[in-house]
C-alpha cells in the first residue's frame, strides 16, 4: 500500500525515547468510516471496544515505523504494532496524530464537545424509546 501525503513525525514513548513514524492521509472511504465510528466507539460505557479496536487497526495500518537504519515497517497487523510500538501510550499518541492529520475536528477538542452533547441527550433518547415501546405494547393489548 502506498501512503497518501506521507508525513514524518516524532513521538516520545513512555520512557522518553523518541520514535520516528510516518503518518499518512486516509482515502476518502476509510476517512468517512473513521469519522463515523471513532467518536462513539471510544466513549466509555457507550462505546464498543472491539469496534473501536478494528477502526484503530485500520487507522494505524496507514502508518509506518522508521527503524534506526531507515527501514520503514508498515504497521498493518496487531503483531507488527506490538513489535514496533513499545507501549499503549505511544500507540494512543500515534492514533491522535493520525486523527489530527486526517480529521482535524476529531482531534481539536470538538470530539469532547460532541461526546458531551451525546451524553446529555442519552436520558431523553432513552425515555422516548421506552415511552414509545410502552405505548406500542399497550396498543397491542
Amino acid at each position: 500500500m502506498e501512503l497518501i501525503k506521507p508525513l514524518e513525525i516524532k513521538i516520545k514513548d513512555i520512557d522518553g525515547i523518541e520514535q520516528t513514524f510516518i503518518i499518512s492521509r486516509l482515502n476518502a472511504m476509510l476517512g468517512r468510516e473513521v469519522i463515523a465510528k471513532y467518536p462513539l466507539s471510544s466513549m466509555p460505557k457507550i462505546g464498543d471496544y472491539e469496534n473501536n479496536k478494528d477502526t484503530m487497526l485500520k487507522l494505524i495500518s496507514h502508518t509506518q515505523k522508521v527503524l534506526p537504519d531507515g527501514t520503514k515497517i508498515t504497521l498493518n497487523s496487531e503483531a507488527l504494532i506490538n513489535n514496533h510500538i513499545t507501549d499503549g501510550e505511544t500507540l494512543m499518541k500515534l492514533e491522535y496524530e493520525m486523527l489530527k492529520y486526517n480529521i482535524g475536528f476529531l482531534a481539536n477538542g470538538s470530539i469532547q464537545k460532541l461526546a458531551q452533547k451525546i451524553k446529555e441527550a442519552l436520558p431523553d433518547i432513552a425515555t422516548r424509546i421506552l415511552s414509545q415501546s410502552l405505548q406500542s405494547s399497550f396498543q397491542k393489548r
